[in-house]
């Protein structure tokens, strides 16, 4: 696959870790920044792939019927304020 050219503006601080990571590793810096986007992405990709699997896991749920955000807001001040008998 072909490769684009990209120009990156770094600070001093943040060149010189890059460097020093790259360094350690005998990798150029370039390899070290395409390593580290590719791995951001991925990062990305798998917390979006946890955020479907949890919405799916939540809409199988029986939750049985819920009332209207009136009616739910009104039973979180009346628990809050101690009037609904413990479930």
């Amino acid at each position: 696959m072909p490769k684009r050219r990209v120009n990156l503006c770094l600070n001093d601080e943040t060149w010189r870790r890059l460097k020093r990571h790259a360094e350690q590793r005998q990798i150029s810096a370039s390899v070290a920044v395409e390593r580290a986007i590719e791995h951001v992405l991925a990062d990305d990709e798998a917390g979006r792939q946890r955020r479907m699997k949890a919405v799916e896991e939540i809409a199988a749920m029986t939750l049985g019927p819920l009332g209207t955000w009136d009616e739910m807001e009104r039973e979180i001040e009346q628990a809050h304020m101690g009037e609904l008998p413990d479930a």
